[in-house]
């Protein structure tokens, strides 16, 4: 990724519509092309501490330069940071992310300040995730990602494909 570890690499927004959502990033923003994951799959998610069993949601991810935007639409009514921000503000921007390699350390930082851990688990490629409750500090959620090579892989996948994207194919599905 071209985006230094550590600094912000991605910014998430919440969506009712995908398709719609992506259309509206391509084709006013030229942002693209979408990669969409249409099940998403966690390993042992957790939410606000408790085991949250299955949430069904769709990502699609594209660049813009070095930061990945990320679209999340959750298809299901699980308890979630997603239906949280939804239903408080609406289909709206969600979260900053970045990555880093010393994920213990970095998570407990923001633990040490009293910031709370919303969301975490883990992605299908092996790295973990936790979503901080960072909205009176920054009015939102922050992601920290665990930077592997696989993670690492996977993102400059789509970010590889946005460097000279030609218009073609703007949705690609995994």
């Amino acid at each position: 990724m071209k985006q230094p570890i550590g600094s912000i690499a991605q910014i998430a927004y919440i969506v009712e519509n995908l398709e719609q959502a992506m259309d509206h990033w391509i084709n006013f923003l030229d942002i693209g092309p979408f990669f969409v994951i249409e099940d998403f799959q966690l390993i042992e998610p957790q939410y606000r501490g408790r085991p949250m069993g299955d949430i069904k949601f769709r990502v699609a991810l594209g660049f813009s330069g070095g930061v990945c935007i990320e679209l999340i639409e959750q298809i299901d009514d699980t308890p979630s940071v997603f239906r949280e921000v939804a239903m408080e503000k609406g289909f709206c921007f969600h979260h900053w992310a970045y990555m880093t390699r010393d994920f213990d350390n970095e998570v407990k930082k923001y633990q040490d300040q009293g910031i709370e851990i919303c969301f975490s688990g883990a992605v299908g490629v092996g790295g973990r995730f936790v979503y901080l409750d960072a909205t009176e500090e920054t009015q939102s959620m922050i992601e920290i990602i665990e930077f592997n090579p696989k993670v690492e892989a996977f993102f400059a996948m789509i970010e590889e494909a946005a460097v000279n994207w030609d218009g073609t194919e703007p949705v690609r599905y995994f």
